[in-house]
């Protein structure tokens, strides 16, 4: 706004004590991180740091007969009112380590630390996240460019990728963008069957982004970006010497915000359904028909990452290793499937899994709140993870960050819904008699809830709304 150089400005708000220690305590080691814009229930940046510690663990094994510089993970989290990494893991027993030294001691032991320095790192960021809050500029594409970079200066990063979230919540906007570019980042995505898209891997929205990019990074200065390969959907910025310290390139991966993320919403549910993704059941990511979930976490964050091979044994290896690192992890795990994972629940109906904690479970399927569904099956075109967003907020009420409550989305965009009629024995079992209805039907949403906080009738009233209003659908 003051036609100071955007890359100068953020080598500035990088600067401080902590940052000149941290920065002499890496070597010429290879640093890299998964940053992201953020959005409801965003497991992106976790899925990321694991696809990069299994690139870091191979190159290491690899060192042993070649010359190629370490590589190391050098994880920045943050902590959000919907579900940020940090709270995230908080959830499940998780201490990150603050000092210079603890950091770069883990990192080099681990080849790959997840910290939380004090606010000794960046304080100019700090102080700007505060002003940008009460004076409305959370959203300015300037300013979010210079945090998210600044901060990875400042750990030490030498390569980042960066997960923008466009939509109607993007945080990617600026009062002097044309309409053409307003409408470019805040559109809802839908793929080519006609469903929500989750990557955003249209070459002609990625160069329009590049164009905007380039024109934001470079002042008007021609600034070195670049698309790799044609098929590969994210946006390369090349660094020179020195236009922003020690950080050489800067991954730009777009996504939608606008689609859930994965099936939970709220932390420990999060952990539960990660853990369900890469070793248990659910098949989101793992079966042979193309999704948009199997096609972000197994497809192109272990590509942009630097595992080719994307091989998902590697992976599991790297979340055991997590996991250890987790001791709430368990608890949490085993109530929440124990409800999951039962034979029969309805509407009303309490979870055998409950306990003295005020923490209730109720479950809800399409009928009768959408008609056609009780005797056709159909597909979920569209749900509104704003809507998702604000229920999760109304059940953290003023415990922002309660780690129990959530919501359990058994149906996701681009699933199909079933019913009774036509089901073989298997499919059958899996369907669930919600007594609503007097009607086996496949379950589509169970919100864990405290009613001390939020009253039953208040919950049936806000999920009803949701499934009758928020979930767009298709005919088989």
């Amino acid at each position: 706004m003051t036609y100071i150089e955007l890359n100068e400005f953020t080598k500035a708000i990088a600067k401080s004590d902590i940052t000149n220690e941290l920065q002499r305590l890496w070597g010429s080691a290879e640093r890299w991180d998964v940053a992201s814009t953020g959005c409801v229930a965003n497991i992106t940046p976790i899925f990321g740091y694991l696809w990069l510690m299994v690139a870091a663990t191979r190159r290491h094994n690899n060192n042993k007969t070649s010359e190629e510089e370490p590589m190391f993970v050098t994880k920045l989290p943050s902590k959000g009112g919907s579900c940020g990494t940090v709270d995230i893991l908080e959830s499940g027993g998780f201490s990150f380590p603050k000092d210079p030294q603890a950091i770069a001691q883990q990192c080099k032991k681990d080849l790959g630390v997840i910290c939380q320095p004090t606010e000794d790192l960046a304080p100019v960021d700090k102080e700007l996240m505060r002003v940008r809050g009460l004076t409305n500029l959370m959203t300015n594409f300037p300013l979010v460019y210079a945090s998210i970079l600044s901060k990875r200066i400042a750990i030490g990063c030498t390569h980042c990728i960066v997960d923008v979230k466009l939509g109607q919540a993007t945080k990617m906007l600026s009062p002097w963008m044309t309409e053409k570019q307003i409408k470019l980042v805040t559109k809802d995505y839908f793929n080519e069957l006609g469903t929500q898209g989750l990557v955003i891997d249209n070459p002609t929205t990625l160069d329009e982004f590049k164009s905007l990019l380039s024109e934001v990074a470079g002042g008007g200065k021609a600034t070195k970006f670049a698309l790799k390969e044609p098929e590969q959907p994210w946006i390369v910025q090349k660094c020179s010497d020195s236009t922003l310290e020690q950080l050489e390139e800067v991954r730009w991966l777009l996504t939608n915000s606008g689609m859930p993320q994965c099936r939970a919403i709220g932390r420990q549910l999060i952990l539960t359904h990660i853990d369900e993704l890469i070793n248990g059941t659910d098949d989101l990511v793992t079966v042979n028909d193309q999704n948009e979930y199997k096609k972000l976490y197994r497809e192109v964050l272990p590509d942009i990452c630097g595992v080719s091979d994307r091989s998902w044994e590697d992976l599991k290896i790297q979340w055991y290793e997590l996991t250890k690192k987790l001791p709430k992890f368990k608890a949490g795990f085993d109530m929440v499937n124990k409800y999951l994972k039962a034979e029969c629940y309805s509407e009303l109906e309490k979870s055998d899994g409950q306990n003295d904690k005020d923490l209730k479970v109720i479950t809800f399927g399409l009928y009768p709140y959408q008609l056609r569904a009780k005797d056709k099956p159909v597909t979920i075109e569209q749900m509104d993870a704003y809507a998702l967003d604000k229920l999760f907020e109304w059940l953290c009420g003023d415990d922002t960050y309660d780690p129990e409550v959530g919501i359990w989305l058994h149906k996701l965009p681009g699933e199909t819904v079933k019913v009774s009629a036509g089901l073989g024995d298997e499919e059958q079992k899996k369907l669930k008699k919600l007594k609503s209805c007097d009607l086996d039907q496949q379950p589509i949403i169970s919100i864990f809830y405290r009613p001390s906080r939020c009253p039953e009738s208040e919950v049936i009233t806000k999920a009803r709304h949701f499934l009758r209003h928020e979930v767009k659908l298709s005919l088989e």
